[in-house]
């Protein structure tokens, strides 16, 4: 597990500051036109009301936003619950998504027996800049937007880590309500963000959003404080944290026991 939640990073969502000068550390390791999937995927739906697994229903296609912040794919009423918590900058987590996204879709999520809810863990002011977008498109891109940011982890994550000082020290005099746009314009994101369909207007409504700044907060809070979290990624199988590896081998050899 790669345990990067370090003490300046867990302070890091207490105001825009924190959250823009963390880009100084970068705790990032290296992901990139206008893709398709992101508006070619199967369009989310309202999540289904009722008990159990409904036959015919398109599960995987049912999204919704939870009142704990993240984002819920799948039956609301599964009896499996699972949660991710993860970070868009961590390699750990593409890894995971590359492994997993699929098999977790069609081999569980598609029964009906599981519910999939991500949940961000910011780690630093990249992370926090694209966390507020991808969560900013809502349940129908949330999905399909989060899949390309891991993908191409590498291609939008080396923006940042090309910031020189004097661009840095340049963040820090900015005020604090202008420090996230600053610096995602600093990294490119936002001309990488175009290719994905998001335009600069949508960017910076988004990343003016404190409501949902003060909701990643709170999932932080309960990452650390209830689950007890320290690293990315991270799980929590029906209200109780995940001890295994985090990989996609030892996580789906769990829930294949649990929906003997």
């Amino acid at each position: 597990m790669l345990n990067v939640l370090s003490v300046p990073a867990r302070r890091a969502l207490r105001r825009h500051a924190g959250l823009a000068t963390l880009a100084a550390a970068l705790l990032v390791a290296g992901c990139g036109q206008k893709s398709e999937a992101a508006n070619s995927a199967a369009p989310a739906t309202t999540a289904a009301s009722g008990a159990g697994a409904t036959k015919g229903a398109n599960w995987p296609g049912t999204v919704s936003k939870t009142k704990d912040g993240g984002f819920i794919m799948g039956n609301p009423n599964a009896p499996i619950k699972l949660v991710e918590f993860a970070s868009f900058t961590c390699p750990h987590c593409a890894d995971f998504h590359k492994n997993a996204a699929a098999e977790l879709k069609s081999e569980f999520i598609a029964s009906g027996k599981l519910s999939y809810e991500f949940r961000n863990i910011v780690l630093n002011g990249p992370d926090a800049a694209m966390s507020l977008i991808v969560r900013c498109e809502g349940p129908k891109r949330f999905f399909p937007v989060a899949d390309i940011v891991f993908t191409r982890q590498a291609d939008w994550v080396k923006g940042f880590q090309s910031i020189s000082p004097e661009q840095q020290k340049q963040l820090e005099t900015t005020p604090q309500d202008q420090q996230l746009a600053v610096l995602t314009q600093m990294g490119g994101l936002d001309t990488w963000l175009k290719q994905v369909g998001i335009p600069k207007s949508r960017i910076d409504q988004c990343l003016a959003k404190k409501d949902d700044l003060n909701t990643l907060n709170d999932i932080r809070k309960v990452a650390f404080e209830t689950y007890k979290i320290n690293g990315t990624p991270s799980f929590v199988i029906n209200g109780e944290s995940f001890d295994g590896q985090p990989t996609w081998p030892a996580l789906k050899a769990k829930l294949l026991d649990l929906t003997k």
